[in-house]
């Protein structure tokens, strides 16, 4: 061991264990590792290792699609730099996922077991360690984190990352057991096991369907029937819009990102404010439907107090709650029949539209008591101002990290994938031109997408995605 690095050593281990307050190095340190929201995710220490190490061996129980696709840019990176690995994980429960596993045998650099437990489960096996060579330093996290998405981002884990030097015992005592797991003789290379490992997933995925369907079927009876109640977002902007009427405010605008429930917010306020008769302005009859629906099952009543008016309905007459689309509403043989006071509640979705001359004609004809806009981009590119349409006065704001913080959207991670080379028959060509590019029926442009869409994933039981073209032919 060389005088440096074992003095450097030695300065962390005072610093670890002896005095908080000594100076050292901060990657030498052990460090508890834990899933902190909004500010640290197991995740990111376990890919900074990956991106540095030298080697890396990894054993866990459970392997799952989710928790290793935020990973799958690194490995990918590591197999291009031939950096070796090792993965070891196992049958127990069946609950490890035969598509992730397939996903870590498809790396030229990465070799994959799986640990078979008898009889099923009977001797389990529940390790959670990652071990990174850097040199002369074994870099080691080991604790209570298994390749999961809950496990790596969201869960309480208690992981304590710890640095050795080759020839100390800690890092020969891990390596040994590693090298143990690995070479026993129920630990089977991954290429002679998947396919039976994956029938009997399926049967556990079976099993536990079927159990749980049984479970969820009275809660499930229970809420078809319940009074939907507002979510932690939906309740802050209902006291911020009660306060903003108490002042006296005619216009308020909800900035709210696609998902996190805006529908249900308006439907919320209504309940609350009681308007004597409602109007809800969308651009398609589709979603005019789809939140007559919503307010149908918050606001209760009879069915005849709600009515579409659209291109294919004509049911405003009478009706308490009318959901309309603009194109609709803004024909002047409608605005004939529909006095400036017959709504003195307004909602509009989707307002940053409300910039177009068709809005504007219908916000000039109504004389509401009170409007409300809805939308997720405020913020048009056309130069007009939607705050200020509203009194710059904005009851409440959830954007798309906060919603994901609420727990109000389904988390996602993002690749961009900068880099297409493709061979045509017209000649190799690393950079497509505009014109290939242009041409997705290319074979080999098919075979890209194909191929990068099978190594990152998907969820589901099938690839679905977004094209986006010149022209639909």
């Amino acid at each position: 061991m060389s005088s440096s690095l074992a003095q450097r050593l030695s300065q962390s281990f005072r610093t670890s264990f002896l005095d908080a307050q000594a100076p050292s190095e901060e990657p030498l340190r052990a460090c508890l590792l834990c899933n902190v929201r909004g500010e640290h995710k197991l995740l990111d220490d376990i890919e900074e290792e990956l991106r540095s190490c030298d080697a890396f061996n990894i054993s866990v129980a459970f392997i799952t699609q989710s928790g290793l696709t935020p990973l799958l840019q690194t490995f990918l990176e590591l197999e291009e730099r031939g950096i070796p690995g090792r993965v070891l994980t196992t049958d127990y429960l069946g609950f490890s996922e035969p598509r992730a596993i397939r996903r870590l045998m498809s790396l030229g650099n990465v070799s994959v077991r799986i640990y078979r437990t008898k009889n099923g489960g009977s001797d389990g096996f529940h390790t959670k360690a990652y071990l990174f060579s850097k040199g002369e330093t074994c870099r080691a996290i080991i604790g209570s984190a298994n390749l999961t998405d809950t496990a790596l981002s969201i869960s309480r884990e208690w992981n304590t990352r710890l640095v050795s030097h080759r020839q100390g015992e800690f890092s020969q005592r891990v390596q040994a057991e590693f090298e143990a797991l690995w070479n026993h003789a129920q630990s089977r290379p991954a290429e002679e096991v998947i396919d039976r490992y994956e029938q009997e997933y399926k049967t556990h995925q079976r099993i536990r369907s079927e159990a749980q369907h049984i479970l969820n079927a009275d809660s499930l009876l229970v809420y078809s029937h319940s009074v939907p109640q507002p979510n932690a977002m939906q309740q802050a902007f209902l006291d911020n819009l009660a306060r903003s009427n108490s002042e006296g405010r005619e216009r308020a605008l909800l900035i709210s990102a696609t998902g996190t429930g805006k529908t249900y917010a308006a439907a919320f306020a209504v309940r609350t404010m009681h308007p004597r008769r409602l109007l809800f302005l969308v651009h398609r009859e589709q979603i005019a439907r789809q939140a007559l629906a919503s307010f149908q099952r918050v606001l209760g009543g009879k069915h005849c107090d709600f009515g579409l008016l659209s291109g294919n309905a004509k049911e405003e007459e009478g009706r308490k709650y009318v959901f309309a689309t603009i194109q609709t509403v803004v024909r002047q043989e409608t605005l004939e029949v529909l006095q400036p006071d017959a709504f003195d509640m307004i909602l509009i979705d989707e307002v940053h539209r409300a910039g177009a001359p068709s809005y504007q004609k219908v916000m000039a004809h109504f004389r509401p008591a009170f409007w409300l806009g809805m939308t997720g981009s405020p913020d048009r590119t056309d130069g007009f101002d939607i705050y200020a349409l509203f009194g710059h006065n904005i009851v409440y704001e959830i954007r798309l990290q906060q919603a994901l913080d609420y727990d109000l959207l389904c988390p996602f991670h993002y690749f961009g994938i900068g880099e297409l080379s493709v061979s045509l028959e017209k000649g190799p060509c690393t950079v497509l031109e505009k014109k290939q590019f242009l041409s997705l029926e290319e074979d080999e442009m098919i075979r890209q997408v194909l191929k990068k869409a099978d190594y990152y994933g998907w969820s589901g039981d099938r690839v679905r995605g977004l094209v986006f073209t010149a022209s639909r032919d």
